[in-house]
């Protein structure tokens, strides 16, 4: 099988964590090491190379770009780790390079490794990478999932709706502490999965209209932030496993945003 994919691993043990399906098939000819080497897990990586059949480099940053292959995977932007979004940012300033990005975080649209391959990877992380086995001995996501994908951009259903409250502010000095009227305008963001609208914009927007009007008859108190957190909780609830993003402001002014 032709060897044409490099890996660009912020840290000794993401190559495998990332990457283990494609690593197993024996597909990469190199992976680029950045961060934390240590000794140690110089050693580790190394471990790892010789025995899947490919080049531990840990030139970094530093690596001849010359040497690249025809496909380079490497994290994606969702990552919240900042060594791997510079990483990102670094492979994408490359250019002329097909690319495919890869979760370390595996939090999101994951998917579930078929038991005999979560063995193979449990086992693998065991036994090249024991300096960091409190990792995936106290999260099982790192051994369980898996997430490679040739976007590194996501889809957001945006709907609207626009309901009058009346509310108060109990602690206010001014005029806020008596019953007084908005417009509450309400923009909501639900995350899609494919590019061909796996969620229908007009049934969500009648969803969100309906929640509405049986939630928010009466505000009393309630402010911007909690009729954002309300809105974000329930459509967390039915809509499982998708980012959900609220803005809720007063009088199309001001207001707050929830992510």
């Amino acid at each position: 099988m032709k060897k044409d994919i490099t890996i660009f691993a912020p840290h000794p043990d993401d190559e495998l964590i990332g990457c283990f399906s494609v690593i197993r098939r024996r597909q990469i000819k190199r992976v680029v090491y950045f961060y934390d080497l240590t000794k140690e897990r110089k050693a580790e990586a190394a471990s790892v190379a010789n025995h899947y059949g490919f080049i531990a480099d840990f030139s970094g940053v530093k690596f001849p770009l010359k040497n690249l292959t025809k496909c380079l995977l490497i994290p994606t932007r969702d990552d919240n780790h900042p060594q791997h979004k510079a990483i990102n940012q670094f492979a994408k300033s490359i250019g002329g390079v097909e690319m495919g990005y890869y979760s370390v975080d595996l939090d999101k649209r994951c998917e579930l490794l078929p038991e005999k391959i979560r063995k193979e990877k449990e086992n693998a992380l065991n036994k090249f990478y024991s300096s960091q086995k409190s990792l995936w001995e106290n999260n099982a996501k790192y051994v369980l999932f898996e997430r490679i994908t040739r976007k590194d951009h996501r889809f957001f259903a945006k709907v609207k709706h626009t309901f009058w409250g009346i509310h108060k502010w109990d602690k206010a000095k001014n005029y806020l502490k008596y019953p007084h009227r908005h417009l509450f305008y309400v923009t909501l963001f639900v995350e899609q999965f494919h590019n061909d609208r796996d969620l229908e914009f007009i049934a969500l927007k009648e969803e969100l209209i309906d929640f509405c009007e049986r939630r928010f008859d009466k505000l009393n108190g309630m402010s911007c932030e909690m009729i954002g957190e309300e809105i974000k909780l329930y459509f967390e609830l039915n809509y499982p496993g998708r980012d959900i993003k609220i803005e809720v402001s007063e009088d199309n002014e001001n207001g707050m945003l929830i992510i």
